[in-house]
């Protein structure tokens, strides 16, 4: 986004208020910007979990704002709320592909030293999607790569987000992996 975009965009995105709803022509008559601009800027949050996909009310289409429109670090990040996730690994295919389209470059060197890289992957994907459900986002918003698990020195894993660590803890057992993530 060019940077006149961009100052609208962080502006319209600091008001937004999580159950409310906002449409083009609101973006236009409250911050005075072209339709065009203000396409771009709902697109924008939609990509970015901000609010949901468009739905017709009236002549126009208006959006359902998600969560509260304040960032830290790049994404509004709640505090006080868990995410868990559950991952039946013989649906996991152990490809590269799929490997470096969840993990991270530290995350795809311990991939390859790992003799079950189904189970791996699994219990990795369960860790960044509970995550992504206790930020709110599902798996919108978040790239999978931009989310990393590592281990601290005693072998207990973590998410590591935009520079900040956040508890987690995977699970294997049978056909099954899962994760749970706090976001303290």
């Amino acid at each position: 986004m060019e940077s006149d975009i961009e100052k609208s965009y962080q502006s319209v995105r600091n008001s937004l208020k999580k159950g409310g709803s906002i449409s083009e022509s609101d973006i236009q008559r409250n911050f005075s910007v072209t339709l065009l601009t203000a396409t771009k800027i709902l697109k924008a949050l939609q990509e970015e979990g901000y609010v949901s996909k468009s739905f017709l009310e009236g002549e126009g289409h208006r959006y359902e704002v998600l969560r509260d429109g304040k960032k830290q670090n790049g994404l509004a990040i709640p505090s006080n709320k868990v995410g868990c996730d559950v991952v039946f690994i013989p649906r996991v295919k152990a490809e590269e592909g799929f490997a470096a389209h969840i993990l991270s470059p530290r995350e795809m060197e311990i991939y390859h030293s790992k003799n079950n890289k189904a189970e791996f992957l699994a219990g990795r994907f369960a860790a960044k999607e509970s995550f992504m459900k206790a930020v709110g986002t599902g798996m919108v918003g978040i790239a999978f790569r931009e989310i990393e698990v590592l281990y601290h020195e005693g072998g207990e894993p973590y998410i590591l987000y935009k520079g900040r660590e956040y508890p987690t803890s995977i699970s294997h057992d049978g056909d099954y992996a899962f994760a749970v993530t706090v976001l303290l």
